[in-house]
Formats: C-alpha cells, sequence, structure tokens
C-alpha cells in the first residue's frame, strides 16, 4: 500500500476541517447559513484557499450531504429483508428516526437543501435513495399479499404516508419537540406499528 505523502495528509486534514466547520454551521444556522467566509474563519483560513479543496458552498454542501446519505443508506442496510415486512417497515421507521437524532446537522442537510444542488455541481449520486427503500418495501408487502390496496390507496400513496409520517416526527423531534423528556422512543415505534397494521386491512 503507497504511503501517503505530508502533502496528502495536510490537504486531507483541511478538506476534513471544511467539511466539519460546515456541519457545524448547519446546527447552528441551518443549510442556508453555511458560507466560504465562516468556514475559513473557523478553521483560521482564507476563504480564497477553500478553493483549492472545493469548487463552491454548493460542493462543499453536496459533501456534507452523500456523506450523511452514506450513513444512513448504511442503517437501513443493517435490516434484514428476511423479517415480515411489516417489522421491516415499523425497523426502517425508527432507523430513520435514530440517524435524525444522531447526526441532526446530515439530516437537516440531507432533506432541507436544494433539490438542485446535485445538479449545480455536476454530481449525481447512484446510491438507492431512502425512498426508493421505503418504497420497495411496501411493494414488497403488496407481492405478498401483506397488505391491501385500492384503487384510491396505491403503492406511491402508501409510501407517501409512511414517509410524512416518519420525516414529520423527526423534524418535530429536532424541533419543537427538542426539549420534551417524553419517551419518544417507545411513541414513535407504536404510532408507526398502528400504521403499518392499517395497510393490512380495508381501509
Amino acid at each position: 500500500m503507497k504511503k501517503s505523502s505530508a502533502r496528502e495528509r495536510r490537504s486531507l486534514k483541511v478538506k476534513e476541517a471544511i467539511l466539519q466547520a460546515a456541519r457545524e454551521l448547519v446546527i447552528e444556522r441551518g443549510p442556508d447559513g453555511i458560507s466560504l467566509r465562516e468556514i475559513a474563519r473557523r478553521i483560521d483560513y482564507s476563504p480564497s484557499g477553500i478553493y483549492e479543496y472545493f469548487g463552491s458552498v454548493h460542493e462543499i454542501i453536496a459533501a456534507v450531504s452523500e456523506e450523511g446519505s452514506a450513513l444512513l443508506q448504511a442503517a437501513f442496510t443493517r435490516i434484514t429483508v428476511q423479517q415480515p415486512v411489516t417489522e421491516r417497515l415499523v425497523e426502517l421507521g425508527m432507523a430513520y428516526l435514530a440517524f435524525a437524532e444522531q447526526y441532526p446537522d446530515y439530516f437537516l442537510l440531507i432533506f432541507t437543501r436544494q433539490q438542485t444542488l446535485s445538479e449545480d455541481v455536476g454530481k449525481e449520486t447512484q446510491r438507492e435513495a431512502p425512498y426508493d427503500t421505503l418504497r420497495s418495501a411496501v411493494q414488497a408487502g403488496i407481492t405478498d399479499g401483506t397488505f391491501i390496496v385500492r384503487p384510491d390507496y396505491d403503492l406511491d400513496l402508501m409510501t407517501y404516508h409512511c414517509w410524512v409520517t416518519v420525516h414529520g416526527m423527526a423534524m418535530l423531534r429536532l424541533t419543537l419537540l427538542k426539549d420534551s423528556q417524553d419517551d419518544f422512543l417507545t411513541i414513535h415505534r407504536r404510532v408507526l406499528e398502528q400504521l403499518i397494521h392499517s395497510f393490512t386491512r380495508p381501509r
């Protein structure tokens, strides 16, 4: 294995410092609060020097977002497809909520950044999106007969119902309910279990 040079190690260190400063700014100011000038101030670097590592603030945001997306998808892949689909969907929802609580910086950036960001920097991720993972699980439940589909409540509506429920719970926990001492682990699981159970009977 080729040993990295001092220059390469220094470059990686600066790049990670830039990304860490961006993560901190997401928590403190939201995704729109990220600026090259503020990142440079925090890492004691010149704003123009940052262009040696990233071409724009959008590239920095995209890099941090990609890190977060990889972590979230890794959490999803640990949930086995051998589980009954009702249990799998609940666990996917709980993994999503756990990710939001553990990595609020990544979560807020992934799900509040502009949709055009990846196009702006000319990069499209090939990783399966969380929504696609969720949709695949719902489809599996329909295919094996666990979930009942109606003309006015199909695969896409069922998937969207799951998505808005779990995403809404995550956002509330990070904002209005962040200081609450309620047992949200139990509350969230019960909500998800009831939601998924509703898919198994005529509505």
